[in-house]
């Protein structure tokens, strides 16, 4: 090696040997958000730090002394305080959301170095919800109606959403606005509801999603009178004669009615208590006939009817006439009979204990030992006695009697 090249290599391991290694991060700060009133803290760790480190806010150095005294919420901290230069800002307010960056200045041998840049956000919590219409809603039942719901204050806006009964809405109508003169906003949400009766008393609740605050209302559902009829006592089937209670209940809200009994249409006028109809002789006539209880509030108008099935005791509608023909002739004998359940009929000769026929026609050809006097029973298994008919003759017809003058 030439003398030239000794000294060439001498001088470039000296160089070497005396460089200095560079500051750098091991640490750097990130996006943060933070809540008002709260710590935040935002890293700084360096190592082989040569120069002066400060930290800025949007571009301004906040001072080098790690207390930075011209910021009493602010301090450099750490553990290691030759390489931790982390910035700790408590309690946090509105005015530290800014964009920071942790710097350290260059030496005589070492340059500047700066860490990347960290936004912090400043987040306010929202006040609590409130349900405009305060802890009772009172709706009609199949009516529309709004529930509205309100959170102001926080930053972000609040996110509301909805409770019915216990399950989660989704998907419901939110609004939010600025404060006027203010950097926090407001969240109003709109529940629409089609109640019914079922609804009634159910909890509606309103709540911030990221923090489950609520507030709570109960549904008040005015309703029409859900109304059923009944009959008083144990008695299952109504008899001809019998006087029967009618009963009418209704369950509606507000509870303050108007009861109107009617019928077959036709109203009924009684003094008392409204919610019972009495009909002290029921007769034949009410048998299908339709009792109806109307119930009225101030919702609307429910009711309830009830078709009478009234057993009565058969009579007899249509006796059988007495007639006459010729011998040999079929004769046709008619008894029609009413009641309920429908009779049954059967004829007999008088002094005779054979039944003759069934139903209401009876035919028979006329004969000398079948004329005589022939009568109808209508008899029911509801009732113990049968109703019987007049009697009918059926005759013989007698042929003309030839008379003349004797020729003597």
């Amino acid at each position: 090696m030439t003398l030239g090249g000794v000294v060439h290599w001498f001088c470039f391991v000296a160089v070497v040997m005396t460089k200095e290694p560079q500051q750098f991060f091991t640490r750097e700060p990130s996006d943060v958000a933070a809540t008002q009133g709260g710590k935040v803290i935002l890293p700084c760790k360096v190592e082989n730090k040569g120069g002066v480190l400060q930290w800025t806010r949007d571009g301004f150095g906040l001072g080098q002394n790690r207390s930075l005294p011209g910021f009493p919420r602010m301090a450099m901290v750490g553990r290691d305080s030759a390489r931790n230069w982390d910035l700790e800002i408590s309690p946090v307010q509105l005015e530290d959301e800014a964009v920071y960056q942790c710097q350290v200045l260059a030496t005589g041998t070492m340059p500047p170095i700066r860490s990347d840049t960290a936004r912090l956000i400043v987040t306010i919590p929202s006040g609590p919800p409130g349900i405009a219409s305060g802890p009772s809603v009172t709706m009609t039942e199949g009516v529309e109606a709004n529930v509205s719901c309100q959170a102001e204050g926080g930053k972000p806006a609040a996110q509301l959403e909805w409770r019915v009964g216990g399950i989660n809405i989704k998907n419901i109508q939110t609004k939010t606005e600025k404060i006027p003169g203010s950097l926090t906003f407001r969240t109003v949400s709109n529940l629409n509801l089609v109640p019914s009766k079922a609804d009634d008393g159910f909890s509606v609740s309103c709540f911030i999603l990221s923090t489950e605050e609520s507030s709570t209302a109960m549904l008040n559902v005015m309703y029409k009178p859900d109304v059923k009829i009944g009959r008083v006592g144990d008695k299952k089937i109504i008899q001809e004669g019998d006087s029967v209670v009618f009963n009418c209940e209704s369950s509606s809200k507000p509870s303050e009615v108007l009861y109107t009994w009617t019928v077959q249409d036709e109203e009924m006028v009684q003094a008392g208590a409204q919610e019972n109809l009495v009909i002290d002789t029921i007769t034949r006539q009410h048998h299908n006939a339709v009792v109806k209880c109307q119930v009225q509030n101030s919702v609307g108008t429910g009711q309830a009817e009830e078709r009478l099935s009234v057993y009565y005791q058969p009579r007899i509608l249509t006796n059988p006439s007495s007639l006459s023909t010729n011998e040999g002739e079929t004769v046709r004998l008619e008894c029609e009979a009413d009641g309920h359940p429908t009779p049954a009929i059967s004829w007999h000769k008088l002094n005779s204990t054979e039944i003759t026929g069934i139903g209401p026609l009876f035919s028979l050809t006329l004969t000398r030992s079948t004329a005589g006097s022939y009568f109808c029973s209508a008899h029911s298994a509801m009732f113990p006695t049968s109703v019987v008919s007049s009697t009918a003759r059926v005759t013989i017809s007698r042929g003309p009697t030839i008379t003349s003058a004797q020729v003597t």
